[in-house]
């Protein structure tokens, strides 16, 4: 017996019509009633997937040889009740077919098939009990109705082995072990052995304890009875608009008319029994009422929506508003509360984090041509954002989008993948090498290993502990919805040291990944907070000024996770934005950083050398550089739970506080390595740190600006003459930055050639210095810029940043100071060389 000969004995009862399904759109699928025999060529379509039918569960003396439970919640939970139901049929003796629908990852239908054609309500009620006794409550039970409407078809269901539009899967059976099970064995085997359905005796209960169901009374029962009593007024239907509104009898009448109904207690029954002959008297369509109340009892409609009410009355039958009921002034309990059950959903990058302990990597996919977001699992699954347009029946272009990110995976993300300028994001290959292939060779000590030869082949260091550090810090780019802070790498060098080579490196195995030239912040905003896409800035010391700023920021907003970039939108709906730009970021330099974004740095210092095995340049386009970064994506793809719970757990001995937070995503990789590995990252880091605390009093601009700051505040203090190069008077205690400072320290450090050209620099580096500290008060006059500062704050600042002790010494002074009492005052004094021109004595506990 051939398939489709199968098809109809098992699923075909009425065979004068049949359903074709058809996208609407909206993009949901829909049934259209085709009024026409269902054919073998029919059938053979939709088993080639050629066409899309459903078959009607009744026939015309109200007769079915199918039952149907449907398991439609697309939950891991639904899918686990389908099975419990299937179970239950089988050991009571009885022969279920277990059907994956196609409409989604856990969406099953149970069928039961009969020897015999029996009443619909005898196949009802039998799914009822087995769904009682087995404690399972499917989504919809089939048949619906157990008896047609005049003229009717009833419900259908979607005939198995064809395909759903929406989801562009295919409908397959199950065995008892939840397999897929070859198509015609299936069907052969359910037709062998079709079941003898039970008649389902139900037994009365006795009077005195039988609940007669009320009808509750309602505020809106004058006006609904009144409506069900009078001939609406003619030609008002959905078409017909107030406005921009629907105002038909089917959106503003009927709808709400059926959720009076529903609230005052009415079932499926009694609107038959009682309500059924008014629209048969009236000549209206009762089946319009039932599909309106239907959604009510699904929750689709909430609330009798009284504005759309009171707006159809006043254009069509202005006398039935006046029995529209007072509106109450107390609030509905039932109403706030449901607004009081889902909390506000945060939106999530796209490009990786975790959802619902689920981790997961964004990335666009291509079919035809045309681009889809799309977004992988570390529980090996994929989900694609898929767009497309079609013809509907009226040859309209519409456009059909099947979210599978936010509708399937639960993401609430902003922005679509934005791949723009991103080199280097997850490709197929490492989607189908996940997904399809064995993926356990690659692991994090594996791929550390080839990172260390990469680095070593290309870049020289003195010290063989930066190169671990450098492929931790590699691999922990692959991770970064698990750290809280995320360190900056700043290979920091002279000119032709090799720190452009490895930040290209970086760039070339990174995670999605981007080399910036030129950019604005707005731009790194987007880019980030849809991708949490890498970034690279090579020489940095030459940028212009807006991208400098721009990148300061980006280091210092984008270091831990939580801080945001803010700025109010464009156009003239203005609202405030927030950016995420917690992200990995590379950017060398020869100079050093000010020391704000030094702190949030991992700084690499690159010895400057003359080997010529260290001239060669990598060659990015030789596939070894693919294979690295896609084998990258695998590991964190593979690894997410080891290193979340080693990130919580690790600890150190060596290193306490903010620093350890710095290095903690480094260690941890390391820790997953080896002991050796960790140990040797815990001693480089502590180093590094002590280094970089370690000030070069002769040339350091910083400290030799503010010792310049003392010296003239000593000036302004015995109130003399400032430098003759200065523009400003004494009597307000101004200095000028320029003249009084950058000059005089950039001229005792540098001839006046190299001072030249280090001026800008010096001024802008310097006067950042100053600004940093709330004490110095700045204005600027005739475009200078000056600052004013007391100077006992002063030496309280270089006190606490350790600098007083060394610029006294340098001054010629001893640290030491005396006081003495003057004009009813208290002095304090430094103790200098030169010996004061009077004598000290302490007479009763103060100096004269």
């Amino acid at each position: 017996m051939k398939t489709t000969e199968l098809m109809f004995e098992l699923f075909v009862i009425r065979n004068d019509a049949y359903a074709r399904q058809f996208l609407q759109p909206n993009g949901k699928k829909g049934f259209k009633c085709v009024k026409e025999p269902l054919s073998s060529e029919l059938i053979e379509s939709h088993l080639n997937q050629t066409d899309f039918l459903g078959t009607y569960n009744l026939n015309l003396q109200n007769e079915v040889i199918w039952g149907v439970c449907d398991f439609d919640k697309n939950t891991e939970e639904d899918f686990e009740n389908a099975k419990k139901l299937y179970l239950f049929l089988k050991e009571k003796g009885f022969n279920p077919l277990f059907e994956m629908s196609g409409g989604g990852d856990y969406k099953a239908h149970i069928w039961i098939f009969s020897q015999e054609p029996i009443p619909a309500s005898q196949m009802k009620e039998f799914l009822e009990m087995v769904c009682e006794k087995s404690g399972v409550q499917p989504h919809e039970i089939f048949p619906k109705q157990t008896e047609l409407e005049e003229e009717g078809f009833g419900n259908l269901v979607k005939l198995p082995l064809g395909k759903h539009l929406v989801t562009q899967r295919r409908s397959i059976f199950l065995n008892d072990s939840f397999e897929e099970l070859n198509d015609f064995k299936g069907l052969l085997l359910h037709l062998k052995n079709k079941d003898k359905i039970p008649v389902i005796k139900k037994e009365k209960p006795l009077t005195q304890d039988v609940e007669f169901k009320t009808k509750n009374t309602h505020e809106w029962d004058t006006f609904f009875n009144l409506v069900l009593k009078n001939e609406l007024p003619e030609g008002i239907t959905k078409e017909v608009k107030i406005g921009n509104q629907e105002a038909g009898i089917n959106n503003n009448i009927l709808k709400n008319e059926a959720r009076w109904l529903f609230e005052k207690g009415y079932t499926l029954e009694d609107l038959k029994k009682e309500i059924q002959p008014i629209f048969k008297q009236n000549k209206w369509v009762f089946t319009d009422l039932l599909g309106w109340f239907k959604k009510c009892q699904k929750g689709d409609i909430l609330e009798i929506n009284r504005k759309e009410i009171q707006k159809w009355c006043e254009a069509f039958y202005p006398s039935l508003k006046t029995f529209i009921p007072q509106k109450e002034n107390s609030q509905n309990e039932e109403q706030i509360k449901s607004f009081l059950v889902e909390g506000r959903q945060k939106y999530e990058s796209l490009g990786c984090g975790f959802n619902n302990g689920v981790y997961y990597f964004g990335t666009k996919l291509f079919k035809e041509g045309k681009p889809h977001t799309a977004l992988v699992t570390s529980d090996k699954k994929l989900y694609i954002k898929k767009e497309f347009f079609y013809m509907d029946d009226e040859g309209k272009q519409r456009k059909k989008v099947t979210d599978e990110i936010k509708k399937d995976f639960g993401l609430n993300y902003k922005d679509d993948f934005y791949d723009e300028g991103l080199e280097n994001i997850l490709t197929k290959e490492v989607i189908n090498k996940w997904l399809y292939e064995d993926c356990s060779e690659i692991t994090i000590k594996k791929i550390y290993e080839e990172l260390i030869s990469v680095f070593k082949k290309y870049i020289y260091f003195e010290d063989q502990r930066k190169y671990s550090l450098l492929a931790c810090y590699r691999i922990a780019g692959f991770f970064m919805p698990i750290w809280r802070a995320r360190a900056r790498l700043f290979p920091y060098a002279e000119m032709g040291s090799a720190k452009s080579r490895l930040t290209q490196i970086m760039h070339n195995t990174g995670f999605n990944s981007i080399a910036l030239g030129d950019w604005t912040l707005p731009y790194l905003q987007r880019l980030i907070e849809s991708t949490r896409g890498e970034t690279h800035i090579d020489d940095f010391e030459t940028l212009p000024e807006e991208q400098k700023n721009a990148t300061i920021r980006l280091v210092k907003v984008g270091f831990m996770k939580g801080f945001k970039a803010g700025k109010i939108s464009d156009g003239k709906n203005k609202k405030p934005e927030t950016y995420d730009l917690f992200n990995t970021t590379t950017l060398n330099n020869t100079q050093g950083l000010d020391f704000i974004s030094t702190d949030r740095c991992i700084t690499i210092r690159i010895p400057k050398i003359s080997k010529k095995e260290y001239d060669k340049e990598p060659n990015f386009t030789e596939h070894f550089w693919k294979n690295l970064r896609d084998n990258l994506y695998v590991l964190g793809l593979k690894y997410p739970q080891e290193v979340s719970k080693t990130y919580e757990e690790i600890t150190s001995n060596k290193i306490r506080g903010r620093l350890f937070f710095i290095i903690k995503p480094e260690l941890t990789i390391a820790k997953l390595i080896s002991e050796s590995v960790f140990s040797e990252i815990e001693d480089f880091w502590i180093e590094e740190i002590s280094q970089r605390e370690t000030i070069d009093f002769e040339t350091d601009w910083e400290f030799n600006a503010l010792k310049q700051v003392y010296k003239v505040l000593s000036t302004l203090s015995t109130n003399t003459t400032l430098t003759t190069l200065s523009t400003l008077s004494t009597t307000d205690n101004y200095f000028s930055l320029l003249k009084d400072i950058v000059e005089p320290v950039g001229l005792n450090l540098y001839d006046s050639e190299e001072f030249k050209k280090r001026k800008r620099s010096m001024s802008i580096i310097i006067g950042n210095s100053l600004k940093r500290s709330p004490i110095f008060k700045s204005r600027k006059v005739k475009g200078v810029t000056q600052y004013k500062v007391d100077l006992k704050d002063f030496e309280s600042l270089l006190e606490a940043k350790g600098f007083l002790k060394q610029i006294k010494e340098i001054e010629g002074e001893e640290v030491d100071s005396v006081e003495w009492e003057e004009g009813g005052r208290m002095i304090k004094a430094l103790k200098t060389e030169k010996k004061p021109e009077f004598e000290v004595v302490k007479i009763g506990g103060n100096f004269k």
